[in-house]
């Protein structure tokens, strides 16, 4: 009887992982030809939600009150960045130079496109995600000023100690279509950190 019982428990393991391996395989082929379809949309929902995602991480676990009071608006927000700013940009951007370096070695053609990224896109990326944040968050001009005056520097360093290594990785091995899903999933740690402290500032400077 026990053997049986295993035969019938074994079998109905094989079958859900045959019916889950078939599931998989069906989301992904769809992903793969929405990707293809229509990149920057598909870009566009992808980096909205892993930026909501680091939103709601950095409210619960860095929270600087006992008490953790989930903002869906600020996430809301954060959301809705991804989605108009952080997604397109980026795809538009590395289709761009993916179009203007024509290298034919792949190491010179992976380093000229991580400088022309990182000491050309970053700074201002950055500049104008910090702006559009503290916008988000109905700050005053001379508020938002401050703030990329305080801030701005430190998060550029930190990028500088990140995001190179990111993507050498990226530019080197990852297909263009890839590209802005690998950094929009390193970002859901960085998002974290970018919510943290833009809002910590934003509360210590609020009146």
């Amino acid at each position: 009887m026990s053997s049986i019982l295993k035969k019938l428990a074994l079998k109905s393991y094989n079958n859900y992982m045959v019916l889950s391996q078939r599931k998989f395989q069906t989301i992904t082929k769809t992903y793969q030809r929405t990707l293809e379809k229509r990149p920057y949309l598909m870009q566009a929902i992808q980096a909205g939600i892993l930026m909501g995602a680091g939103d709601l991480c950095a409210q619960k676990f860095f929270s600087q009150t006992e008490t953790v009071d989930i903002d869906y608006i600020r996430t809301a927000k954060f959301c809705s960045i991804g989605f108009v700013f952080a997604g397109p940009c980026c795809r538009f951007w590395y289709g761009m130079i993916d179009k203007m370096v024509k290298v034919k070695s792949p190491f010179a053609k992976t380093v000229i496109k991580v400088a022309m990224d990182q000491l050309l896109f970053a700074p201002i990326f950055l500049a104008t995600l910090i702006s559009t944040i503290s916008y988000m968050q109905e700050q005053s001009i001379q508020s938002i000023e401050y703030k990329l005056k305080t801030q701005y520097t430190d998060i550029l360093t930190s990028n500088y100690y990140v995001w190179p290594w990111v993507q050498i990785v990226n530019f080197r091995f990852v297909p263009l279509n890839y590209q802005v899903l690998v950094t929009q999933t390193v970002a859901f740690l960085w998002n974290i950190y970018i919510s943290w402290k833009t809002y910590s500032s934003y509360t210590k400077t609020s009146p």
